[in-house]
């Protein structure tokens, strides 16, 4: 038989990220520092530890951008994948299958270590706009339970290499 499946958000820290960050800024320094009278050789030294440090600079922005929208999200599927119960902070919000009216699902070309950093927008028949990332379904795009619900809903999906929430959809967190 069947159980409610539970998705609860995770807060993804940030300390390992900003001691990369550290470290790099750190190096970058000392390079520029030890061969500042040769600038051609010190750019070109510099070059790998500055490019680790603009995509850690993406992570952290992603990683504080998805915290923000899905803090305090509680997703809950009923045992029979009809009805889905989103809970945020004071509010809750239930979906049945029929009211949705379609699924963009934003997927990030992997970007090895810097990580892949995926989330999906559901739209409902009253114009409500459901942000959820993969910080409170870890596998989002490939789970089982939420396929099986939002089968027969149709889908877009978008592939971007950064994948920033887009602050037109929503300006600022919450449920909708």
């Amino acid at each position: 038989m069947k159980q409610p499946k539970v998705y609860t958000f995770k807060n993804n820290k940030l300390t390992a990220e900003v001691i990369i960050m550290a470290v790099n800024v750190a190096l970058i320094i000392f390079i520029v520092i030890k061969v500042y009278q040769h600038p051609l050789i010190a750019l070109f030294l510099a070059l790998l530890p500055a490019t680790f440090l603009y995509f850690q600079v993406y992570v952290v922005r992603v990683i504080n951008q998805f915290n923000e929208y899905d803090r305090g999200k509680q997703l809950i599927i009923s045992d029979g994948r009809e009805v889905a119960t989103l809970i945020y902070q004071d509010q809750t919000l239930v979906l049945n299958r029929a009211d949705l009216v379609r699924v963009e699902l934003y997927e990030q070309k992997d970007m090895g270590k810097f990580g892949k950093y995926d989330y999906m927008v559901i739209y409902t028949i009253d114009d409500k706009k459901i942000l959820i990332t993969k910080f409170t379904v870890p596998s989002l795009l490939y789970d089982k339970i939420i396929e099986t619900f939002l089968s027969k809903v149709p889908r877009v999906y978008f592939k971007k290499q950064f994948n920033y929430i887009d602050q037109q959809k929503f300006p600022q967190a919450g449920l909708f």
